[in-house]
Order: structure tokens, then sequence, then C-alpha cells
């Protein structure tokens, strides 16, 4: 699909696209916890979709959060130490 999208979209507009679902998926994920604060998932994806966009610090946050809500998350761990790595901090 992506060479498909390179090809008769032209490369601009396939990472205009893809932005646009990250920032989709984003907006959904915040609508998630409005509801439910605690909601794992939400905590987790929404760090995954901020790291994605190179939002790390503000991943770490939701990494962090998610880890609290349910500490024994492999998931939630090892997302926070891939941010760590980001920031160069390993």
């Amino acid at each position: 699909l992506m060479a498909i999208g390179c090809c008769c979209l032209g490369h601009h507009s396939t990472v205009q696209q893809f932005q646009e679902t990250v920032d989709e998926r984003i907006r959904w994920f915040q609508a998630a916890m409005a509801v439910s604060p605690d909601n794992y998932a939400a905590l987790v994806n929404l760090g995954h979709a901020l790291r994605g966009k190179g939002q790390t610090r503000e991943a770490i946050d939701f990494f962090r959060k998610a880890i609290t809500v349910k500490p024994d998350a492999e998931i939630a761990h090892n997302n926070l130490g891939l941010c760590f790595m980001d920031q160069g901090q390993f």
C-alpha cells in the first residue's frame, strides 16, 4: 500500500495521510481517556501514537501513568524504555 501511495499520490500525500491517521488516533484515545482516565489500553496507545509523532516527552507521561494503572504490564515498561532510548537516556 505504501508503494502504491508513493507511485500514485506522491510521497508528500502519503506522509500527509499517515500524519492525519496518527492525529485521528490521538483524538480517539484522548476521547476514551476523557470517559475513563485510567484506561490502560488508551494510555498505552496514546503514548505510542505520540512517540510516533516525535512527542517523546508527552509519550513518557502516558506510559508512566499506564504503569501506575497496571504495574506488571510489559508493553508499557518496554515503550517507556524506548522513549528513554529516543532521548539518549539508557
